[in-house]
């Protein structure tokens, strides 16, 4: 029970600083230097304010100083964090490998809801990763990879590509982790839960990423 707590926390953790970092690139104000602090009256915040979701209940949702309503985003980033911490640790081996892992992952997610845009450093993150687990379990040879680059690259060059340059970029790497008999299993999974969401909540944008990453995830554990 200790562990799956653990488990919990530490996504949430990892979910409260990468929504932090994700919404500091977006709006160009990130600094490692800066505190946090109250995006309304700007005070910095105390260190027992930073718990992640303890902190938004103990709080009631507002700010200690103004009282003005903090947004609820923070409080459902770090709940999400935290069961895909849980989902993903007590389906795989917890390990530094997995870890960084799931750090892409919520960082590429956050960035999608966000603001509809991956950096490239994430996508060359994943890649690394990639490479390195490719070159231990052998999953797909180099040079049937390179082929799929090169379609991608092409894909993406296409104004009128139906999919996003991010999400081909993602799906071309996961051939480094995911077996190709596992690839029609993982795209389904992925477009089935986006046509999903598309059609409950009516809107014609789709963050496609998070669904990749959902369906990678569930492949990559049962590989």
């Amino acid at each position: 029970m200790m562990t799956h707590i653990l488990y919990f926390y530490i996504g949430s953790c990892i979910a409260s600083f990468v929504y932090y970092l994700s919404y500091s690139i977006i709006n160009k104000s990130f600094s490692w230097k800066a505190r946090s602090f109250c995006d309304h009256c700007q005070h910095k915040l105390y260190f027992w304010q930073l718990f992640p979701l303890f902190s938004y209940l103990l709080l009631k949702g507002h700010c200690y100083f103004c009282c003005r309503k903090i947004s609820v985003n923070h409080f459902y980033f770090e709940l999400f964090g935290g069961l895909c911490s849980l989902f993903f640790f007590l389906l795989t081996a917890f390990s530094f490998f997995n870890l960084i892992l799931l750090l892409i992952f919520l960082f590429m997610t956050f960035m999608d809801i966000l603001d509809q845009w991956v950096p490239d450093f994430l996508q060359l993150s994943f890649l690394t990763l990639g490479l390195l687990y490719n070159y231990s379990y052998n999953i797909i040879p180099f040079q049937c990879f390179l082929i799929f680059c090169l379609i991608s690259f092409l894909l993406i060059r296409t104004e009128q590509s139906w999919m996003g340059g991010a999400d081909l970029k993602f799906i071309c790497i996961s051939l480094l982790f995911i077996p190709l008999g596992s690839i029609p299993y993982f795209l389904f999974l992925a477009a089935s839960l986006g046509l999903l969401y598309c059609y409950l909540s009516k809107s014609k944008i789709i963050p496609f990423i998070p669904f990749l990453i959902f369906s990678f995830i569930t492949s990559y554990v049962l590989t």
